[in-house]
């Protein structure tokens, strides 16, 4: 009975594969050529651009660390913008009303803030909506019917 053997002629000191194992090779050899790996692209690091070296010079975006101060804590805020106001009123009589300006601002955010955002429209459940409003009192809900057996309410 002949011994089976490595590719390079020498007989496989390896024990035999069963057939469960041989099928598997099998499938994956056959899905191996009918879709081959595509060749690995070489990763090379980006080339910076001319502008990329200023951007790191430049200042941070006030506007959003704002905002998110004046959402967390807008007393705070407030506060802040009137003591920098109080302290600069003698160098600067402008900024000190522009300080003023925005700790007013910061102490009414949170109302323009909440009547800015758009209105939820229906809860759903199951392509039906739901009616999430509580239900009346007990004695609302005898006087309507007593209202609508004399007519006045339909």
């Amino acid at each position: 009975m002949p011994t089976s053997t490595q590719p390079n002629g020498s007989p496989s000191d390896q024990p035999k594969k069963t057939r469960l194992e041989r099928e598997i090779e099998e499938i994956l050899t056959r899905a191996e050529k009918e879709n081959p790996l595509p060749p690995p692209t070489p990763i090379r690091p980006r080339r910076k651009a001319p502008g990329d070296y200023m951007r790191q010079f430049q200042a941070p975006a006030i506007g959003p660390s704002l905002r998110r101060w004046l959402d967390t804590a807008p007393m705070l805020v407030a506060f802040a913008a009137a003591l920098l106001g109080v302290l600069i009123r003698d160098f600067s009589p402008f900024l000190a009303t522009i300080a003023a300006t925005g700790a007013v601002v910061a102490l009414f955010w949170p109302v323009v803030t909440h009547y800015r955002t758009p209105r939820t429209g229906p809860k759903m459940w199951r392509g039906r909506e739901l009616d999430m409003s509580p239900d009346p009192p007990q004695s609302v809900t005898k006087f309507q019917d007593w209202l609508r057996k004399k007519g006045i309410l339909k």
